[in-house]
């Protein structure tokens, strides 16, 4: 076994604007660190991307929606396509036709065919248990896949789709459309089984997928590896910032000047994109709640949703709908920007649905932060790590369960989340927040990870794949 690998990591989506983007990147960076030759497969519709140093970039190009639209030599005639949705992007996998699938594969494999004859890596790390990962199963070269969780989510909706589908056409219905719907539902559950049973390692990030998986996916459990989510503690830390300075740099959608007050005595945040999953309309409710409760009691607590995405739109009329005077959108932001918002604020909020695992609560963490995260997905495995048995507060309209990490609210619940804020705010001896900062370096420092986990996964798949 060579000490040095050439390392291929494959995403079908940017490296930047969703956790996928950003945990490969922490994850290349430090691959580049212990010596190795790293590429990167990446889909996008612009090529003046951030890119790290060291790392050798392969563009599968396609074309934005806004302007300014870069022309790209070869670039597909629609946006990347995703699950859900991303700040550069409303496409995708559902309202894609059958016809643009088709140009999405041979695309991929056209980048993939090339990268091979001119690289030849030893290993290619697929992102999501999904379409490129299955492409790369045709080559001679072993893949180790990880899980993403809205891959999970994808086969689950690619399952009931087509059984709807399947309905119709028992009753009766025929027509082109239908039929090409059914082939390209058809063509997803198959290239998420085919990624998952040639994959020669699985990595999930948090116990929740691996039970998910597993279930989903019977014939490959044997495969499966916990692989938690890392950061770039580079970039994410503690550090003493200028609180008057930060909230300057800022743009609030609200104020005529475009300024947000520094008048407040505590500070929320939300940091992410505005996928239906991330529940950032729960944020914007609990807002109402915990902003009218804590006026009464003569304080004011300022809150900044801090990103974009799809539902901007919905969630800025909610925003005037609800009333809200001290909540601010002030759009997507810089690492560094977001850093010093975990630093000086009082609480992380971030409500999701099923998260799969969630880095920006790791990230809060280890600027020192204190999160509010759901029961659900994989976020309990972050801030109650030994399943411990928990309580909730008593006197309250809602259960919400401190830990020592945060505060974990049932899903769905402005009121826990409005109470889980009004909590965490009120008693900030309850959270030890130097314990937090030294729990997240522990376990979510990439380096560690990369060196201790990943690395020997991907030597011991080469050397078991060269003897076979």
């Amino acid at each position: 076994m060579k000490k040095n690998l050439k390392i291929s990591i494959v995403t079908a989506y940017p490296t930047e604007g969703a956790g996928s983007g950003t945990l490969i990147s922490a994850q290349a960076k430090t691959y580049v660190e212990m010596g190795h030759d790293v590429h990167i497969i990446t889909a996008n519709n612009n090529t003046k991307f951030k890119k790290l140093e060291g790392v050798t970039y392969h563009l599968v190009p396609f074309t934005a929606e806004k302007e300014p639209v870069e022309k790209i030599n070869g670039a597909l005639p629609f946006n990347f396509v995703m699950f859900t949705s991303h700040t550069n992007s409303s496409e995708n996998f559902w309202n894609i036709s059958l016809e643009q699938l088709k140009l999405y594969c041979d695309k991929f494999r056209k980048v993939f065919d090339n990268h091979v004859k001119k690289v030849n890596p030893d290993i290619f790390h697929g992102q999501h248990c999904w379409i490129s990962t299955s492409l790369l199963c045709d080559y001679d070269i072993p893949v180790v896949c990880t899980i993403h969780g809205t891959d999970l989510m994808g086969y689950e909706k690619s399952q009931e789709m087509l059984a709807e589908i399947n309905k119709k056409i028992d009753e009766g219905e025929f027509s082109p459309e239908i039929f090409a719907a059914k082939a390209k539902y058809e063509y997803y559950i198959h290239a998420a089984e085919k990624a998952a049973r040639k994959s020669k390692s699985i990595f999930v990030i948090s116990n929740q997928q691996k039970e998910k998986f597993e279930k989903l996916f019977p014939f490959a459990k044997q495969k499966v590896m916990l692989v938690r989510n890392g950061c770039d503690t580079t970039i994410f830390h503690t550090e003493k910032a200028d609180e008057k300075e930060i909230i300057s740099s800022l743009t609030s959608n609200i104020t005529p000047d475009g300024k947000i007050p520094t008048d407040y005595d505590k500070l929320a945040i939300f940091v992410g994109k505005f996928a239906q999953f991330k529940r950032v309309d729960l944020v914007l409710k609990a807002a109402k709640i915990y902003e009218d409760k804590l006026a009464k009691e003569g304080k004011k607590i300022t809150t900044l949703i801090v990103g974009s995405g799809a539902l901007d739109e919905e969630l800025r009329s909610l925003q005037k709908s609800l009333g809200l005077k001290n909540l601010h959108f002030v759009g997507r932001q810089p690492s560094n920007i977001v850093r010093k918002l975990y630093n000086i604020s009082d609480v992380f909020l971030a409500p999701s649905d099923n998260e799969p695992d969630g880095l920006v609560y790791k990230e809060a963490m280890l600027c020192g932060n204190v999160p509010v995260g759901t029961l659900g997905g994989g976020v309990p495995d972050t801030l109650n790590p030994k399943n411990e048995k928990l309580s909730p507060v008593e006197g309250l309209k809602s259960k919400i369960y401190p830990t020592p990490y945060g505060t974990l609210i049932p899903m769905n619940d402005e009121q826990a989340l409005a109470d889980a804020t009004i909590f965490v705010v009120d008693h900030p001896e309850k959270f030890d927040r130097n314990a937090i900062v030294k729990y997240a370096l522990e376990n979510y420092d990439q380096r560690n990870i990369s060196k201790n986990v990943i690395i020997p996964e991907f030597e011991k798949v080469i050397r078991e794949s060269k003897q076979k």
